[in-house]
């Protein structure tokens, strides 16, 4: 530390014609070097650990339409984006995004093979209804960067009749 303080003096000798006495330079280092380490004083979890950031909703790009959903029952999942994208249809609005809270529902969509699930054929109908829109992406977002289709979906609970939000 005392070492690049005496070269950075040096450069501001040479180049800004600022001089900096000897005595200014061993407690500009040792001050810096506090900080230093109290900055990267780690107060809780494992040293090194790294935070993976909070994922969140993020709007679509201007001019698109992104539809998320979401049902409080596994196969409610995949219903609800079937029947979101057949509403999506009706009223001319496709989505260029689709989100989904339920990983299941992309494995079975990124899937060619023998059905393996009780809702396969609603998968078949979900790819089939893409097929008409090749621009529009099916991706999983946790349920947390979910939440206003989550919470919206447990209202529906109280609800007789189903419901769309748009």
């Amino acid at each position: 530390m005392v070492l690049w303080r005496v070269w950075y003096r040096r450069n501001g000798v040479i180049h800004d014609q600022k001089i900096l006495t000897d005595l200014e330079v061993v407690p500009w280092a040792t001050s810096f070097l506090t900080e230093f380490r109290q900055a990267n004083i780690v107060t809780s979890g494992n040293a090194g650990e790294v935070k993976k950031p909070k994922p969140k909703w993020t709007p679509p790009l201007v001019g698109k339409v992104k539809m998320n959903t979401d049902a409080t029952i596994n196969s409610g999942d995949v219903v609800a984006l079937l029947r979101g994208l057949v509403m999506a249809s009706d009223v001319g609005l496709w989505p260029s995004e689709v989100e989904v809270d339920a990983q299941t529902i992309v494995t079975l969509m990124d899937s060619s093979g023998i059905p393996f699930s009780d809702v396969w054929m609603v998968i078949q109908d979900i790819k089939l209804l893409l097929e008409e829109f090749p621009a529009c992406s099916v991706a999983f977002v946790p349920r947390n960067a979910n939440m206003v289709a989550h919470c919206l979906a447990k209202l529906g609970l109280s609800l007789v009749n189903d419901c769309f939000w748009m």
